[in-house]
């Protein structure tokens, strides 16, 4: 078992000969070819990644769906955006952004930087001391959360925050209901919520007996079942281990693939890197970073004013001179490791 660092030195040895022409490495013979160490995943406290469900993380990554192209029509237009609770300093200060239509953002940054603040501001939940902010075109000041509640719809950190009915269902029906939704067909689209959220056993349960990862889940489902056009998804892997997370994250990129806007506050780095298409760095009430996970990620200086630290593999990767500093994941890596130095890593 190596830690990043340790790994990080002997990739050090690996490095190419600065004589060497582009493209003008021999093949790498069978002596050079290199097997990385037998490595122990790392801890939840590194990745999120519980050590015993490596297979699990394998298996996303195989089966993870092609990015679908985001309309050029905005779903959410924030202008100059301004908010402060106390008035002695603004939680969200001068804020411009578009997302459009289609897109799977993740907004990150440290405990406090403005995102949940921020997302509250774009469902009408917290009105804008300055500025402006429009969802699918419509004014949120003009409209209350109930009226928005149709067009974008909202799950909290805590779920608890959020649950109140005495059944799973009664929970899920309770938003389709308000909606003026047809109950039957509300009905059936529930089972198929339940099904997706893996609440399919719990139909009657009370909410408060689910474990703290179910009600999160829960919330999902309840979210989803109003057929919002923009879903809003505050940490949503809080509670989850890590076969969990990615049922919930498949989840929402299954719902990504329909045309359905996605918007996740999160601390995760490696979901960020694996789902989303785009990441807005928040710090201090401004959005520091916004581009493409690599295009943000492979910025750690600015980065780091953040808070945020990208994943071990990148980090790995960008202290080796020979590798490119965008590198989001382990296959990335073994691929640019392999042309870099021209010789074949036998296994990823």
């Amino acid at each position: 078992y190596m830690v990043p660092g340790e790994l990080t030195e002997t990739l050090k040895g690996f490095a190419p000969e600065e004589d060497a022409g582009a493209g003008d490495a021999a093949p790498a013979s069978p002596d050079d070819t290199i097997a990385p160490p037998d490595t122990a995943p790392a801890s939840p406290d590194d990745t999120g990644t519980p050590p015993d469900t490596a297979s699990a993380q394998t298996e996303a990554a195989e089966s993870a769906p092609a990015v679908a192209p985001a309309s050029d029509e905005p779903a959410v237009q924030v202008d100059h955006l301004t908010f402060s609770y106390l008035g002695d300093g603004n939680q969200v200060d001068d804020v411009s952004l578009t997302i459009k239509k289609g897109e799977f953002a993740a907004i990150i940054g440290q405990n406090g930087s403005g995102k949940t603040t921020l997302c509250r501001n774009i469902i009408g939940l917290l009105k804008p001391q300055g500025g402006s902010i429009k969802v699918v075109g419509i004014d949120v000041a003009t409209k209350s959360v109930a009226e928005l509640a149709s067009h974008i719809g909202y799950c909290f950190q805590n779920p608890d925050e959020q649950i109140f009915k005495d059944s799973v269902e009664d929970e899920l029906l309770f938003g389709p209901d308000n909606l003026g939704l047809d109950r039957t067909a509300s009905k059936e689209r529930i089972d198929q919520i339940l099904a997706d959220v893996g609440l399919i056993d719990y139909r009657t349960t009370w909410p408060k007996y689910l474990s703290k990862g179910e009600r999160q889940r829960l919330t999902m489902g309840s979210i989803i079942a109003m057929d919002p056009d923009i879903v809003i998804v505050d940490e949503p892997t809080t509670g989850q281990d890590w076969r969990e997370t990615l049922w919930i994250m498949d989840l929402l990129k299954k719902i990504n693939d329909l045309g359905k806007t996605i918007i996740i506050i999160t601390h995760n780095i490696e979901i960020v890197c694996r789902y989303c298409t785009r990441v807005l760095a928040m710090c201090r009430g401004k959005i520091l970073l916004d581009g493409t996970p690599a295009e943000v990620l492979s910025q750690p200086e600015l980065l780091a004013k953040t808070y945020v630290s990208p994943s071990d593999i990148t980090r790995i990767a960008q202290a080796l001179p020979y590798m490119p500093d965008d590198i989001l994941s382990v296959d990335d890596f073994c691929t640019a490791f392999e042309r870099a130095t021209g010789r074949e890593v036998t296994s990823c």
